[in-house]
C-alpha cells in the first residue's frame, strides 16, 4: 500500500487503502478494507487509471457533503508536463462517484 486513511464514514472499522499503479495496465486503486475483520477482504472503492496517486485526504465536512481529494499527476508521456493535479470525488453508499 502506497497510502491508508480511517474512513470517516461512520463504523470506523474501515480504512480506505491505496495502491500505486504504474500505467495503464495497473491503474492506482483504492479499496476499502474491514481492518478489524478477523479475515480482512479488500472491497474496490474507486480505480484510476493513466494518473498516479500520490494521496488522498477527505474533506471536513465529509459526513455532510461525501468530498474526497485525490493528489494526482498524469504519468503518461502525454500527461508527464502538466503538473500536480487535486481532483474532487462525491463518496456515494462507499463508492467514488467520479
Amino acid at each position: 500500500p502506497l497510502y491508508a486513511l480511517a474512513d470517516a464514514g461512520g463504523d470506523r472499522n474501515h480504512l480506505l487503502v491505496m495502491e500505486e499503479g504504474n500505467d495503464s495496465d495497473r491503474p492506482t486503486r483504492i479499496f476499502r478494507v474491514n481492518y478489524r475483520s478477523e479475515s480482512p477482504a479488500k472491497d474496490l472503492f474507486f480505480e484510476l487509471p493513466k494518473f498516479l496517486v500520490y494521496g488522498l485526504t477527505l474533506d471536513p465536512d465529509y459526513l455532510s457533503n461525501g468530498f474526497l481529494y485525490l493528489f494526482q499527476k498524469g504519468h503518461l508521456p502525454a500527461f508527464r508536463d502538466r503538473g500536480v493535479r487535486i481532483s474532487r470525488y462525491r463518496v456515494m453508499d462507499h463508492k467514488i462517484d467520479p
